[in-house]
């Protein structure tokens, strides 16, 4: 199914699911989808999509996959503030993320590591 989506606009999938950006501009843990990528969402796992502009997704749900508009902020304002004082630091810089079980530990490392990316530097996540 295509769906549009307005600047700010979010989206929740869980899978099995893919979803491909045929046009616009669409983030997924601060990674920026190309035109014509597709992300698969393996069953049980949930995915964030965020609209930076108007844009076209095409959605493709499996027999268990969900799909829905949401409010809240995909990144929440803490990660944000916290993945900016680290890129500020002098490189090269070591970071170490803990936490207790289901607290966006991963979520929040691949955010981090998306960002750093996007700036050109190297990233090494050891999980």
């Amino acid at each position: 199914m295509r769906m549009v989506l307005n600047e700010g606009d979010r989206l929740k999938v869980e899978g099995p699911a893919s979803v491909m950006l045929r046009e616009g501009d669409v983030s997924i843990l601060g990674k920026k989808l190309r035109v014509r990528e597709q992300v698969t969402i393996a069953k049980s796992k949930i995915v964030l999509l965020e609209a930076e502009a108007k844009s076209i997704v095409e959605v493709n749900l499996g027999d268990e996959g969900k799909i829905e508009k949401i409010e809240d902020p995909v990144v929440p304002y803490e990660w944000r503030v916290a993945a900016e004082n680290i890129l500020k630091e002098k490189m090269p810089i070591k970071v170490i993320v803990l936490g207790g079980v289901d607290t966006g530990k991963n979520a929040f490392t691949t955010y981090l590591s998306n960002l750093a990316i996007a700036r050109k530097l190297r990233v090494l996540v050891i999980d």
